[in-house]
This record gives C-alpha cells, structure tokens and sequence, in this order.
C-alpha cells in the first residue's frame, strides 16, 4: 500500500512538467501569430 504515495508524487510531477511544456509552447506559438 505504501507504494502508491511515491507513484502518485511522480505521476503529479509529471503532469506538471507537461503541463509546463505546454504552456510553453502556447506562448512561443502565440508570439509567432
């Protein structure tokens, strides 16, 4: 049971560096417009 904390902090960490990549590139995509 003790496993899912750490898959759970990983998975949240991972959205937020995608969610961060994105962002990223809505911005670089909108100061090409």
């Amino acid at each position: 049971m003790m496993y899912i904390l750490p898959v759970c902090m990983f998975l949240s960490c991972l959205l937020h560096c995608f969610m961060k990549l994105i962002y990223q590139n809505i911005i670089k995509f909108n100061s090409q417009i």
